[in-house]
């Protein structure tokens, strides 16, 4: 991400925030036969989590970031809407 432009939002008088409209940060995990088993086991959620990421879940933050290096949100917003 360090070469990565990141934009910011421009205020305007018919939109005071600067964004148009809404869009929506997605994580999907697909339950592969690996993570059915981390369930049956009663794997904690991070356990889960971290072999969901080997297998390339995209998380909420990094679809949130993609979308700002594509310019449609910011990382202020990303973190926004993200923070736990």
């Amino acid at each position: 991400w360090q070469d990565v432009k990141f934009y910011r939002p421009k205020r305007a008088a018919e939109c005071a925030d600067g964004y148009k409209g809404r869009i929506g940060i997605h994580e999907v995990m697909n339950v592969s036969e690996a993570i059915k088993a981390l369930i049956v086991k009663g794997a904690t959620s991070g356990e889960i989590e971290k072999k969901a990421k080997e297998e390339g879940m995209i998380t909420m933050l990094d679809d949130g970031f993609i979308k700002a290096a594509q310019g449609i949100t910011s990382l202020e917003e990303v973190l926004r809407v993200t923070r736990e």
